[in-house]
C-alpha cells in the first residue's frame, strides 16, 4: 500500500514539473508575442509619423521592427489594421480632452478649452494626418469617423443635459462635427506667421462653438 501511494506521490510530482514547464514555454511565447506586436505597432506610428500613412510599407515597417513580413502577416491582416490601433490612440487622447466640455459654460470657457485641445493636437497631430490619410484607402475606417465621434459627445451627460431630450441627438451631431472640423482649425491656427493670426483663430472658433452650442 505505501509503494503505491509513493508511486502515486512521485507521478503527481512529475505531473506538476510537466504542467508547469508548460505554463512557462507557453508564457514566455505569449510575452514573445506580445513584445513582437508592440515592436511593430512602434515601428508602424515611427514611420507613419515620419513619411506618412502611404507612402509607408509593410516591407519598410517590418525593416524598422527587425523582423519579417511574415512574422507581421501573423500578427496583423494588414496595414490598415495598424491605422485602426492608431485611430484608438487617437480617439482617447481626444476624449481626455473633450471630456473637460462637461465644465464648460461661457465663451471664456471654451477660448481657454480651446487653448488644451490645440495643446493636445500638437502632440498627436502627426499621427493624425496618418489616420486621416489611412482613410482615404480604408473605407470602413472612414465609415467610423462620424458613429465614433458620436459616441464620444454621447458620453458627455452632463453637458448633454443641458439641452431638450427632444434636441439632444442633434447637439450630439453638431459638437461631433464641431470637433472634425476643429482638427482643420488646429491646423490653420498653427499655420500661421503671428500670433494675433492665431489668436484671432480661435477667438472665432470659439465664438462659433459658443453659438453652435448654445442651449438657449
Amino acid at each position: 500500500m505505501k509503494t503505491t501511494e509513493r508511486r502515486r506521490s512521485t507521478k503527481t510530482a512529475s505531473e506538476k514539473k510537466v504542467h508547469l514547464k508548460d505554463t512557462s514555454v507557453s508564457s514566455l511565447r505569449d510575452e514573445h508575442r506580445r513584445m513582437t506586436n508592440a515592436r511593430i505597432t512602434a515601428a508602424a506610428e515611427s514611420l507613419f509619423k515620419k513619411n506618412g500613412y502611404r507612402a509607408t510599407s509593410v516591407n519598410d515597417i517590418v525593416r524598422v521592427a527587425g523582423t519579417t513580413a511574415t512574422t507581421f502577416y501573423r500578427h496583423f491582416k494588414s496595414k490598415a489594421e495598424l491605422a485602426a490601433i492608431i485611430q484608438r490612440e487617437l480617439y482617447a487622447a481626444v476624449k481626455s480632452q473633450t471630456t473637460k466640455l462637461e465644465k464648460v459654460s461661457t465663451l471664456q470657457d471654451i477660448r481657454e478649452w480651446l487653448n488644451g485641445y490645440i495643446a493636445m493636437w500638437k502632440r498627436m497631430h502627426l499621427l493624425c494626418d496618418a489616420y486621416w490619410e489611412a482613410t482615404l484607402t480604408d473605407g470602413e475606417l472612414r465609415r467610423a469617423i462620424l458613429p465614433d465621434t458620436m459616441t464620444l459627445t454621447a458620453q458627455l451627460e452632463t453637458f448633454m443635459a443641458r439641452f431638450p431630450s427632444a434636441e439632444r441627438e442633434r447637439a450630439q451631431l453638431r459638437l461631433a462635427v464641431l470637433l472634425l472640423t476643429l482638427d482643420r482649425v488646429a491646423y490653420l491656427a498653427d499655420s500661421t506667421d503671428t500670433v494675433s493670426e492665431y489668436e484671432a483663430i480661435l477667438d472665432e472658433f470659439a465664438l462659433v462653438m459658443h453659438r453652435a452650442l448654445s442651449s438657449d
